[in-house]
This record gives structure tokens, C-alpha cells and sequence, in this order.
């Protein structure tokens, strides 16, 4: 009471920051931080970069548990990004070794450079299930359409006339 700050308050008269608000805030600075060097690394967060910002006006409204499950989320979702990321640069690097060892043996690999161009286009987009499944299929190309198989007992013989 009186002109005396509360325990609540700063000597400036501003309110104190609480432990939990403070480790939000760390938690928020770390993954802003990670979610920066996977963006320079050509990661696509844009849809954690948006929950980030959604977390930092909820901090400032003072809503510091809520803004900790967005940034537990966002913690989540940013790990999956990355992990999809990953394996689409895995994938993408090993249709470009098989590709060049069709070419090197002679093969025409027109169309699965076409492919692969167009899965790196898609990567590029932040379309990493597509850019995958583009990827999958400049391989397939250079194998030409699977055959059909016959299994035995499937009725159909070559003895068998029409």
C-alpha cells in the first residue's frame, strides 16, 4: 500500500517478469534460433515462423502457458519439418546418383532429369510430399514400366490357345 512497489512490481514501477514467462521467452528465443539456421539451410518453416509470431503476441498479452503449448507445438511440428526435409535431400541426392550412372552407361535419362528438376522446383516450394514422390518417379523412368508378373497357379499356361 501506500507509494511502496509491490513485490509484483519493479522499482520502475513496471511489472516483474515471472520465472515461467522468462523460460517461455528462452524457449521462444531457442526455436526462433534453430528455425533460423534450418531456413538458411533451405528448410521450409513458414508455417512454424507463423505460430512463432501467433506465441509472441500471446506472451505479450500475458497468456504465458497457452504461449508455451504453441511453442511445445511449434517445437514439434519444426522437428517433423526438418526430418522431412532431411530424407526429401536423401532421396533427392540418390536419384541424382542413380540418374548419372544411367547416363553414364548410355541410357536416355531425359525424362528423369525432367522429373528430378521438377521434384528440386517442388522442394524449393516447401512441397516436400510431392517433391518426394517426383523424385521416386524420375527413378522409376529409368527402369522403364514394371513388368507384369505371373505368379505360378495363377491359371494362364503357355500350352494354354485361345
Amino acid at each position: 500500500m501506500g507509494n511502496k512497489p509491490s513485490d509484483a512490481e519493479k522499482s520502475d514501477g513496471t511489472a516483474k517478469e515471472d520465472g515461467t514467462a522468462t523460460n517461455v521467452r528462452e524457449m521462444l528465443d531457442y526455436l526462433e534460433g534453430q528455425v533460423m539456421r534450418g531456413r538458411e539451410m533451405g528448410v521450409d518453416f513458414s508455417e512454424v515462423e507463423s505460430m512463432i509470431t501467433g506465441a509472441r503476441i500471446i506472451i505479450e498479452s500475458g497468456e504465458v502457458s497457452d504461449a508455451a503449448d504453441i511453442i511445445n507445438e511449434c517445437m514439434q511440428r519444426a522437428s517433423a519439418r526438418y526430418s522431412e526435409y532431411e530424407s526429401l535431400v536423401a532421396g533427392i541426392r540418390r536419384a541424382e546418383m542413380e540418374i548419372q550412372k544411367a547416363h553414364q552407361s548410355g541410357q536416355n535419362v531425359t525424362e528423369a532429369g525432367t522429373k528430378l528438376r521438377i521434384a528440386r522446383a517442388l522442394m524449393d516450394k516447401g512441397d516436400y510430399r510431392s517433391a518426394g514422390e517426383t523424385a521416386r518417379q524420375a527413378v522409376e523412368s529409368l527402369c522403364g514400366p514394371k513388368q507384369q508378373e505371373v505368379s505360378w497357379g495363377s491359371g494362364l499356361s503357355d500350352n494354354e490357345t485361345a
